[in-house]
């Protein structure tokens, strides 16, 4: 059941873009196979992000990552082959402007990447994607503490990145090169950190995604096991509109597969107005795809929406 916020706050683009965040340090350290990631984050209406031309470790670009093949449309790659260990705390994805799927997790104190085609009805072809890589370590990113969250979004033509690590917020921004690919070497810098207090809720924040569509940037978190979204109109050159952004909702669990906290939630806009949702909850991995729902925000139409998928463990 959804229930309007009991109050809404202002917010302003740099806390806005840690929330629709799509956590883009992943997509970072993509090049040195042990690299970078993104998000948006709601902020007050008049703070600014703070953006400075700063090099990656590796600028290496991201032209051999493509994969340019057709295949089957359904998983056949296992999540039971993740790397890493430990549970997994953060989970998201984009497509890029070369039509490759980024799909990016954290997973115990390190993140990793693959590159999934997209086939012939443009849902990912899991079959063919790349074997998953490193990307960066806790000692990448900024901040202190265990790594809680990631998020990425594609945002006039650049990808949000945000995480939250040590209850702290942090985001930035990274651009497509020519190719359509992350150019890791003229990302910005990392913002100024973001507290807990100036976004809704009570408790630890434990997911983040968000997305953009022809209208709309929408926008979601998890904070002590309530789920709040939003809609921020888009202006005509696609910059949100935060003065006139939605007040938040919030909603709880209960409609989704399995038991206990969502500890991460990735929803990526795919070509042809279809979302790919995908939630760990309980440990465990569920995902599924459809259009979305014109009514609520960061949501797919659930009448038109495919089954679960899951689950299945890291």
């Amino acid at each position: 059941m959804t229930r309007r916020c009991p109050r809404a706050r202002p917010s302003s683009p740099l806390l806005l873009r840690l929330l629709s965040f799509h956590a883009l340090l992943a997509l970072l350290a993509l090049a040195a196979a042990s690299a970078g990631c993104a998000g948006t984050r709601p902020q007050a209406a008049d703070a600014a992000p703070d953006v400075g031309d700063i090099s990656f470790r590796d600028s290496t670009p991201l032209d051999d990552l493509r994969v340019d093949v057709d295949g089957p449309t359904s998983d056949s790659v296992s999540s039971a082959a993740l790397p890493g260990s430990g549970p997994v705390r953060g989970h998201d994805a984009i497509v890029s402007p070369s039509a490759q799927l980024y799909d990016v997790i954290w997973r115990g104190d390190s993140g990793y990447f693959r590159v999934v085609p997209l086939g012939a009805t443009q849902l990912p072809d899991w079959g063919n994607a790349t074997a998953w890589a490193p990307l960066w370590t806790v000692a990448d990113l900024p901040g202190q503490g265990d790594v809680q969250t990631l998020g990425l979004t594609v945002l006039q033509g650049a990808i949000s990145q945000g995480i939250w690590r040590g209850d702290m917020g942090y985001s930035r921004s990274i651009p497509f090169s020519a190719s359509g690919t992350p150019d890791l070497g003229n990302a910005s810098a990392w913002s100024a950190p973001l507290s807990l207090s100036d976004i809704e809720g009570s408790g630890a924040l434990t997911a983040q995604s968000g997305f953009v569509d022809s209208t709309h940037l929408h926008q979601s978190y998890w904070r002590g096991g309530m789920r709040y979204a939003r809609r921020v109109p888009l202006l005509s050159d696609g910059a949100p509109d935060w003065a006139n952004g939605e007040a938040w909702q919030s909603g709880d669990a209960s409609a989704l597969p399995g038991s206990g906290d969502v500890h991460a939630e990735s929803i990526a806009a795919l070509p042809g107005a279809v979302l790919l949702q995908t939630i760990w909850r309980g440990d465990l991995r569920y995902r599924r795809s459809g259009p979305v729902d014109a009514q609520k925000p960061a949501a797919l139409d659930e009448a038109q929406a495919s089954a679960w998928d899951g689950p299945v463990a890291p």
